[in-house]
């Protein structure tokens, strides 16, 4: 496997340590050793000693893509901002499936949805839905990215490139309805992470040292912003 499709990023962290005894918490995929932590057994490295994973089955990918896809008809019914937002909530149930298994977001997903926003979202712009603009789309994007590229840059351990690489999609997706959407959807994603951060170490799942996917949370945050926006609240 190339450095490029592994993202060469760290798994987040749930905070500083010291440098002393930590063991894996529930670290990979298929496979547990007698006190219920999940070893790495693919050996490809993605999943460290101190890294929290979740051995969430693939296949799980799709009734979760078809969940929140039937979730955004519901939101906004049947409307030409759907060509965007259906490809993108099945982007995110993708990303989010592979995030909790490998704590990673390769390249040949991110690369292909940053590819595709732009002319999705360009055929988005039939929709009767006030107040949508590619401009702030893009504007969005550069927003979102940049201010978790700013996070990676101040604490690189607290968060993986990849990370990084999926703010602007979501930028993107956001920022085509309003900077309302975005800011909810930022704010969603740590209100929903911090419970289940402090829920785990309290339950001895998880250590400060642990690594801990952070894209299904920022799918989370998305999700719910949009939600609200398509409801109109």
């Amino acid at each position: 496997m190339s450095s490029e499709d592994r993202d060469a990023e760290q798994p987040d962290e749930l905070g500083a340590n010291a440098d002393d005894g930590e063991v894996n918490v529930s670290a990979s995929r298929d496979e547990a050793t007698n006190d219920g932590v999940v070893e790495d057994v693919t050996g490809d490295g993605s999943v460290g000693v101190d890294d929290l994973a979740w051995p969430v089955p693939k296949a799980t990918m799709v009734p979760l893509s078809l969940v929140l896809s039937a979730l955004m008809v519901w939101a906004f019914g049947f409307d030409w901002v759907l060509v965007s937002i259906v490809p993108f909530v099945v982007f995110l149930s993708v990303m989010t499936v592979i995030d909790l298994r490998e704590l990673r977001i390769p390249n040949k997903l991110t690369q292909p949805a940053a590819l595709a926003a732009a002319p999705l979202l360009a055929l988005s712009l039939l929709t009767d839905w006030s107040d949508v603009s590619l401009l702030r789309a893009l504007l969005g994007a550069l927003a979102m990215g940049g201010f978790y590229f700013l996070l990676f840059f101040i604490y690189p351990a607290g968060m993986g490139f990849g990370d990084v690489k999926l703010a602007p999609i979501i930028g993107a997706q956001l920022g085509f309805f309003g900077w309302i959407p975005e800011i909810r959807a930022v704010i969603a994603a740590y209100l929903i992470v911090g419970p289940v951060a402090i829920m785990l170490l309290i339950l001895g799942r998880a250590r400060m040292k642990s690594g801990f996917p952070f894209g299904p949370f920022m799918a989370a945050g998305a999700i719910v912003a949009l939600v609200l926006e398509g409801r109109g609240r």
